[in-house]
């Protein structure tokens, strides 16, 4: 039985691939920005309302949450996909290149959200032999202020009621038909943080005329760094990034303050406030001995993703079963990036893996956030495949 029916899911999938291509086409070429994505949402749920597709709109942002009922309410499965870009100017040519200056699709959203529309248009097709329901989260602002925090607290995973949820995401270091699980924690958590070193302006030949704000963030920036390694355990993966520093106006002015920024990651979430500590502690030091002042500001991040031990036997046979068991790759190590599907795995039980989306016989592959992303499109075929399987071995219908 599970034969035959494996066999006519790939038959629809590959009937409905073409289209899934325009979609992802479309939505490439088309991107919007975090908590603007008012286009991306209007021609997805243009999609659900022609295949029928129950659907309801966020108030809060752009998000959608559809939903396809079963014989019963139970089990619920909840999938997510992100729809939003980055502000990146593309530099990849080909047909469907990002029509938006300094915008493009770097992460794979384009490609996340044609995986869950064409799983959720196979799923419609069932709809009628589904045991229980599945819920689509069609989420906006992954990349900024979390949007599945908001989606959630509006209620997307009550009525039905969600008991599981799952998401991929793309993976250009993976080869195509390929995916990588790791139950257990998978992500850490994370805290931004802005610091204002404010100091002295001077006239560049005359330094002892003022607090030079340049000099001090430097110290700063390096003793955040071995700060780190000697007040947290090395064994719990923690880390301090400044991705950015802006001051001054000219190389002969020592400028009044200076600006820098970045973000607190540990895989152990108890850790942040204590990174917290370290951080203020070292930047008020380090200022007051040089006779400066700073101002800093923490920002709530997202919390840890720990993957659902219990799903993972279901995800993996699922992905065994679509890809075959040698292209399914078990990765023990977890990650220190982040991303807010953490807000659906804290609520619920929750699996989420990578999708290898690397193109055939390439030697050159680029990661994500590169200007130069170029996914294989035939990764959106397994990634829907792997996503019906699960739903449908979640249910026990395979």
């Amino acid at each position: 039985m599970s034969k035959n029916l494996t066999k006519a899911i790939d038959e629809e999938i590959n009937k409905i691939y073409p289209e899934i291509i325009k979609i992802r086409n479309h939505i490439h070429e088309n991107p919007e920005l975090s908590e603007q994505e008012y286009n991306t949402s209007e021609y997805i749920c243009n999609i659900l309302s022609s295949n029928d597709i129950e659907f309801t709109r966020m108030k809060k942002n752009n998000g959608i949450c559809a939903v396809i009922r079963g014989q019963d309410d139970k089990p619920c499965v909840g999938i997510r996909a992100d729809m939003d870009a980055l502000p990146i100017n593309e530099d990849v040519e080909w047909a469907h290149k990002s029509k938006s200056p300094n915008i493009m699709h770097a992460c794979g959203h384009d490609i996340h959200t044609s995986i869950l529309l064409g799983t959720a248009i196979i799923l419609k097709s069932h709809s009628d032999n589904l045991k229980g329901s599945v819920k689509f989260f069609f989420q906006p602002a992954e990349e900024t202020v979390g949007g599945a925090n908001s989606m959630i607290s509006e209620g997307v995973l009550e009525s039905p009621k969600v008991d599981y949820a799952i998401a991929l995401h793309i993976d250009p270091s993976l080869d195509v038909g390929t995916v990588n699980l790791c139950p257990g924690p998978l992500n850490g958590a994370s805290t931004e943080f802005e610091v204002k070193v404010c100091g002295k302006s001077s006239h560049g030949a005359h330094p002892n005329m003022g607090i030079d704000p340049i000099i001090i963030s430097c110290h700063i920036i390096t003793l955040l760094q071995s700060g780190l390694t000697r007040k947290i355990d090395p064994i719990q993966p923690s880390l301090i990034t400044v991705g950015q520093i802006h001051g001054g106006s000219k190389g002969n002015i020592i400028p009044d303050s200076v600006t820098f920024s970045g973000i607190i990651r540990s895989l152990n979430e108890s850790n942040i406030p204590k990174i917290q500590e370290i951080v203020q502690n070292i930047c008020e030091g380090t200022a007051n001995g040089f006779g400066a002042t700073i101002e800093i500001t923490f920002k709530d991040g997202y919390p840890a993703l720990t993957n659902s031990e219990e799903l993972f036997p279901f995800i993996k046979s699922s992905c065994e079963l679509a890809l075959g068991e040698s292209n399914v790759l078990l990765n023990q190590a977890p990650s220190l990036g982040c991303d807010d599907f953490a807000y659906f795995s804290k609520s619920v039980k929750s699996f989420y893996y990578d999708l290898g989306c690397k193109k055939r016989d390439c030697k050159t592959s680029y990661p994500l956030h590169s200007t130069k992303l170029d996914p294989d499109p035939e990764c959106i075929k397994f990634g829907i495949q792997t996503q019906v399987y699960s739903i449908l071995k979640i249910m026990g219908e395979l």
